[in-house]
């Protein structure tokens, strides 16, 4: 298909600026809501984005999936990067 290999290394390039991003050290996951109830889930998440403008790329939604007497547990976490990242290339 025409243009294919260059959609494939626009997106194998996206991928790797996010995994530098996110990398371990960068910064960390904070939980911004834990409970049993999925409504509460999604909506926690929705306000995220729309009114702390947090992007799609460092809100992470987890469903910890419940067996038996564990009932099924959901998380949302916004990454947030460590004080020091925050500089200007000048700076160093």
């Amino acid at each position: 298909m025409p243009k294919q290999r260059r959609r494939k290394q626009r997106a194998a390039r996206e991928r790797e600026r996010e995994a530098e991003r996110h990398r371990p050290g960068a910064g960390r996951w904070e939980v911004r809501y834990s409970g049993l109830d999925e409504t509460a889930w999604r909506t926690e998440a929705r306000r995220l984005i729309t009114e702390e403008g947090v992007s799609s790329e460092d809100l992470r939604l987890d469903m910890l999936c419940g067996r038996g007497d564990h009932p099924t547990a959901y998380r949302a976490s916004v990454f947030v990067p460590h004080a020091g990242e925050a500089r200007d290339a000048g700076d160093a």
